[in-house]
């Protein structure tokens, strides 16, 4: 299955729009970034294994462009407008930096496949994934800019990653890192459910008291590179039970399989728990636990979170 949506929460009727990405080789390609823009609006996502898709607005042209990791457009093309559910020609990119494939194996504690997991890559301050098949192989063919890759793997089911593997995607070849042991412990995660489907955001970010926010504001903040978000503030002042003042929470859902986005302002059908609070650096951890409605359904959505935040103010 693929994960590369992007957000659509604008009040106009849209269409779902798809397509393919793969370089002059006909390799598919994963880590390109993709924005569409139209009328002031800006969506965006990481291309996973060659594949996107998302909704926007019906009837209306949009430029879609393709960046590398550092930033660069090697690819730039209007489209539109559609009426109806869409996808496009097949994309192929030529005006691109060095391609390479790096490939590996992810094995847990035990020294079994990870099959509920991937392989989180950063370059260049961005960062994209690898999914994983039923031996916990992955492999991504990308374009990358100057500099190193660092490749992270994580276990979903054990709240496990990896020590990072750091490599040079200009070396001649392809690169085969073999067999990657997930086994240290995810210090910092949001980690939720939505109707039992399992999603998980690594590396979130919390502010208690920040520079912008009202006095006594907790805001957590996390995104993956394959579009899922948790957005939140809280008012509190010590441990406790509260209703968040805004949420808002995508992932998948488990009774469509579909990409859910759910949002909220005094979140009366939300509680939010969190222990003692601390100083910057300090990690705090609780729980999220509550339901959406989801109007596309009329189905009433469970959330189930919990995390472990290190403070960042």
């Amino acid at each position: 299955s693929h994960f590369s949506f992007w957000n659509y929460d604008w009040p106009y009727p849209s269409i779902n729009l798809s397509g393919t990405v793969s370089s002059a080789n006909g390799d598919s390609l994963s880590g390109v970034y993709l924005q569409i823009e139209l009328n002031g609006m800006v969506l965006g996502t990481y291309v996973n294994s060659g594949y996107f898709e998302g909704q926007v607005p019906q009837n209306e042209s949009f430029l879609l462009t393709l960046k590398d990791q550092c930033g660069n457009v090697i690819y730039s093309q209007t489209y539109g407008p559609f009426s109806q559910d869409t996808q496009l020609p097949p994309i192929t990119v030529t005006n691109s930096t060095t391609v390479n494939t790096i490939s590996g194996t992810l094995l847990n504690c035990d020294l079994d496949p990870v099959s509920n997991g991937y392989a989180l890559f950063s370059s260049s301050g961005n960062s994209w994934f690898a999914e994983l098949d039923e031996n916990g192989y992955f492999e991504i063919t990308s374009n990358f800019c100057d500099g190193d890759v660092e490749v992270v793997g994580y276990d979903f089911d054990q709240l496990k990653e990896s020590e990072p593997e750091v490599v040079d995607p200009s070396s001649s070849g392809p690169i085969d890192l073999g067999q990657i042991t997930v086994c240290d412990e995810i210090l910092e995660y949001f980690s939720y459910e939505l109707n039992g489907q399992s999603n998980l955001l690594v590396n979130p970010f919390a502010y208690y008291n920040g520079p912008n926010s009202p006095p006594n504001e907790l805001e957590i903040y996390a995104q993956s590179p394959d579009s899922l978000i948790v957005n939140m503030t809280v008012i509190l002042t010590e441990p406790g039970t509260y209703n968040p003042n805004w949420l808002l929470i995508s992932g998948i859902d488990g009774n469509t399989g579909d990409y859910f986005t759910g949002s909220c302002q005094q979140c009366t059908d939300i509680e939010f728990t969190v222990g003692p609070l601390g100083m910057q650096g300090d990690f705090i951890e609780g729980t999220l636990i509550g339901t959406f409605n989801d109007p596309s359904t009329g189905q009433v959505v469970e959330l189930d979170a919990e995390y472990r935040i290190k403070r960042d103010e």
